[in-house]
């Protein structure tokens, strides 16, 4: 499975909601969340449905999962390019800012 696109302005707190989303589902026992979680954790991949929905997720669990789902190898990783591309773009906007003043 290839790495999901982060979006232009990637947003910590839309990415915290999509891992919180993603408890949801695991808790509704959504076949799609199961195969999500199977698919980012190897050690998960031989597990049933039935075995995930049983198995009490935390918040740090489908984090990992949503930052594998983008790219990356843990949710510190994925927090860091996002801050990153955050610093990035508030550096060129007030560059941009600076330079129609002149």
């Amino acid at each position: 499975m290839s790495p999901a696109a982060l979006p232009p302005n990637p947003n910590l707190e839309q990415l915290k909601k999509q891992a919180k989303s993603l408890i949801k589902g695991l808790r509704s026992a959504d076949p799609a969340s199961a195969q999500r979680l199977r698919q980012a954790l190897t050690h998960w991949s031989e597990r049933t449905d039935e075995e995930i929905f049983q198995t009490k997720f935390s918040l740090k669990n489908a984090q990992l999962v949503i930052a594998r789902e983008y790219g990356f190898e843990c949710w510190a990783d994925l927090k860091r390019h996002v801050e990153s591309c955050r610093a990035t773009k508030t550096i060129s906007e007030r560059g941009a800012r600076g330079a129609s003043r002149v």
